[in-house]
């Protein structure tokens, strides 16, 4: 038996990131990192693009980062733990390039920043196109400096010791006393004991087989914390890497960054067409699971077995040099980027699901943390916006040292049996679990892919079962290695994955049902006609500079009528009137300030609409009264969709205020005029048929005279609902 302080399970970004903090703050204590294979063998050793966080303050902002993070993660997202991974994101990044961590950097010695697809803004860190291997270099390199750090490579935790393997243990609250480890060099297996440990184990790409994950990724962590009872949720959200490269037979294999859409590649069928911009405005830098449907679709219309990514047009000189090693791999695969185009298909990448921790790492078991991708923290949502992943790794490695650093552990002085595995014998058939294995990874890909649906769920999950079953005929009756181990633990994680994506019954993110797909497109469609109608919208002081810009040049929106130039420069004025003279009650007021959740207010109007040149300028007064609501502006002729979606009094009037919530769902609208103002129009209708010029100069004299608070009542009711 071995007894440590603090045994960390997996040598990527996460796990040695709290090794080193935990030796340097605790130089009395034992630090031991348990790995399956060579130390630098690792999910993180194999990331290209880069670590996304917030340099240039400029240009970029935590907000910004924030709502990219948002919008990928489909409304999943833990807003909390988003804001708190992304502010803190900087720091931890400065502590790595402290430890010996190289990024690139421009003429000026700057971070050399990029955009990969989701982001808004240039703020991707990156070493060329071995970020990842460059973060372990330097991690292992600080490790190595560190006595108080026993690494043990070719060492595979196959099971965590819980009350389960403690003969007397009546205690309701389970906890974890550490790791039955195999020494894959001697076959044999011994108990090491914790004081604490952690989970850093990685992904899980291997259940797939066709993957960018290295051979390790089997999803150890999460087997061994299932099978320990400690909470696992949303392992139906699986991203896959749009662009792995196609190996002909041998199907994925090693990833094609991101960061090369990023740089301006294109994607095309065979047929040499690109084809994004029809499944996304962003095109090739939409999200990820855009992106892989979108190739999964054309794959399926062609009988394909692959798209292609086509970087020709690039300077060549300048791709070598952000992307040496992918230029160099492709030349080994007989692919020449300069003129070839890199065949490619969507392969397993990232798990955003996993073990349950809280904001400082903690599991549902006492003693046992988990960070990095085995780990399901909230960040990532239905969908992992690109190159957070080893944001989080390194921003949750800090909060477990952190968390621990304030509550140390107590020695265990529990017992702890060795491991049983008498009356078993030495397994001999290699040949059956890599069969076994085979068997298991082509159902996956076959039935819980990038897209799936229930009636493919519950075959995989009937022969997944009988697998299972065969599996633990073999586990029971043959001692433990390697490759039974990881069958063991990938059967485990696939039916975590199967169990989940047939509970889940709505697509989001990353998981897509085809059984959700037409129940769910006109609420997908009016989400993202609303997303991009945000995002392109103007504020308030956008909108009156153009307003102000169209009135000095006599023109307007829509037709350029006299009518329509003359009522523009009216409006102008009007509004400029009441930006000064607006009024809202104390009470009223009050009402707004106590709006806690986020809102977006979405104003469909036009500069020569007489209602909405007196209502703009209340709306306004409320936001500026109320931090947690954001007003925007766009032009209905400019966005006929998005009114056709929001008739009112059965025409397009104007102007229309869809209140939304943070995720952009739509809790209420407003418009086109209060209700007393409504009824002076229906009632005019009703005696006189067609509103004239008479009668909206006569609107424009009840406008000031009310001096907007039926407008503010009536807004103010609207919110109530909303509230309630």
């Amino acid at each position: 038996m071995m007894e440590t302080n603090f045994l960390i399970i997996g040598s990527g970004a996460a796990g040695l990131t709290l090794a080193v903090k935990l030796a340097e703050k605790f130089p009395k204590k034992k630090i031991t990192v348990v790995t399956k294979a060579h130390q630098s063998e690792s999910n993180t050793k194999y990331a290209q693009g880069g670590v996304a966080a917030v340099f240039d303050l400029k240009e970029d902002s935590f907000q910004k980062h924030i709502e990219d993070t948002l919008l990928a993660g489909d409304g999943l997202c833990d807003k909390t733990v988003v804001e708190m991974v992304i502010k803190d994101g900087p720091k931890r990044l400065r502590e790595l390039m402290e430890w010996g961590a190289h990024f690139d950097t421009d003429v000026d010695g700057e971070l050399n920043l990029g955009r990969e697809g989701g982001h808004s803004e240039f703020r991707v860190i990156h070493h060329k196109d071995t970020t990842g291997n460059e973060i372990e270099r330097a991690l292992l390199a600080r490790v190595n400096h560190l006595k108080n750090i026993t690494l043990l490579p070719h060492h595979f935790a196959i099971d965590l010791i819980t009350e389960h393997h403690l003969p007397t243990s009546k205690s309701e609250e389970i906890s974890c006393y550490g790791a039955y480890v195999l020494d894959q060099i001697s076959g044999s297996i011994f108990t090491i004991k914790a004081d604490c440990t952690t989970l850093a184990s990685g992904g899980m790409g291997q259940v797939y087989g066709h993957t960018t994950n290295p051979a390790v990724a089997t999803g150890d962590g999460i087997a061994m914390a299932y099978r320990a009872k400690a909470r696992i949720e949303n392992m139906e959200f699986i991203q896959f890497h749009p662009t792995a490269f196609y190996d002909g037979n041998n199907g994925a294999s090693f990833l094609i960054s991101e960061a090369v859409r990023g740089f301006g590649a294109f994607l095309r069928n065979k047929n040499g067409q690109r084809f994004m911009f029809q499944y996304d405005e962003r095109g090739e830098l939409a999200s990820r699971d855009i992106v892989s449907r979108a190739i999964d679709s054309e794959m399926k219309k062609s009988g394909d077995d692959c798209v292609f990514l086509d970087c020709t047009h690039l300077d060549i000189d300048e791709f070598k040099q952000h992307f040496p090693n992918i230029y160099e791999t492709c030349l080994q695969k007989n692919i020449n980027v300069a003129k070839d185009w890199i065949p490619v298909v969507p392969a397993a990448h990232y798990l955003c699901g996993g073990v349950v921790v809280d904001i400082n790492g903690k599991t549902s078991l006492k003693n046992l943390f988990a960070c990095g991708e085995c780990s399901h923290t909230g960040l990532h949502g239905a969908n992992r916006l690109a190159s957070n992943s080893l944001l989080e790794a390194l921003v949750y490695a800090d909060r477990i040292f952190k968390y621990i650093s304030k509550n140390l552990p107590l020695r265990t002085t529990t017992t702890i049996p060795e491991w049983d595995d008498n009356g078993t014998v030495m397994f001999q058939g290699s040949e059956i679990l890599q069969q076994k294995t085979m068997e298991l990874q082509h159902l996956m890909r076959r039935f819980a892919g990038v897209v799936r649906n229930n009636n493919d769920l519950k075959k995989a999950s009937l022969q997944l079962e009988k697998l299972y079953f065969e599996m633990e005929a073999l586990y029971q009756k043959h001692k433990l290695n390697t490759a039974l181990s990881q069958l063991r633990n990938m059967v485990n994680v696939a039916h975590l994955i199967i169990q989940q994506s047939l509970k889940r019954k709505e697509n989001r993110g990353g998981f897509y049902n085809e059984v959700y797909n037409k129940e769910n497109f006109k609420k997908n469609k009016m989400k993202n006609l609303i997303e991009n109608s945000v995002k392109k919208a103007m504020d308030y002081t956008q909108y009156n500079l153009f307003f102000k810009q169209l009135a000095e040049e006599g023109r307007t929106t829509s037709e350029q009528t006299q009518e329509k130039i003359d009522y523009t420069k009216l409006n102008f004025s009007r509004t400029k009137r009441l930006d000064k003279t607006a009024e809202i009650s104390e009470e009223s007021i009050e009402v707004f300030k106590n709006i806690s959740e986020k809102q977006t207010w979405l104003v469909i109007s036009e500069p020569w609409c007489g209602d909405a040149a007196q209502t703009l300028p209340f709306l306004n007064k409320i936001a500026q009264f109320s931090e947690n609501i954001d007003l925007k502006i766009v032009l209905r002729d400019d966005n006929t969709e998005l009114m056709n979606q929001f008739l009112t009094n059965g025409s397009q009037s104007i102007p229309v205020v869809i209140m939304l919530d943070e995720n952009l769902n739509v809790l209420q609208t407003f418009g086109p005029r209060s209700k007393a103002a409504t009824k002076l129009v229906t009632d005019y209708k009703t005696q006189h048929g067609k509103i004239n010029d008479a009668f909206k100069e006569l609107l424009q004299v009840w406008y000031n005279e009310d001096k907007g608070v039926s407008i503010v009542n009536d807004i103010l009711e609207t919110v109530e609902i909303t509230l309630n």
